[in-house]
């Protein structure tokens, strides 16, 4: 049961800091491309019209400010 709660709370700091992140964006690709895996690179390229240097630039922004959002809900 102890498990079960403290998963169950996890997963909530994980929503939590997904929805903190306010970027459009970034948001989409922390959803869609790194989580539910639905979009491969050359598809967010082609829907933003952007490089792929600039599309793993974007991630690495998304990824940072969630770590940010994450680590800073459990300090």
């Amino acid at each position: 049961m102890v498990n079960h709660v403290d998963l169950a709370y996890q997963i909530k700091q994980v929503e939590d800091a997904l929805k903190a992140v306010k970027n459009p964006h970034y948001s989409f690709i922390l959803n869609e491309y790194v989580i539910n895996k639905r979009y491969s690179v050359s598809d967010c390229c082609k829907l933003w019209q952007c490089s792929k240097s600039k599309f793993n630039y974007m991630k690495n922004e998304a990824l940072a400010r969630f770590e940010n959002k994450y680590y800073f809900a459990n300090v």
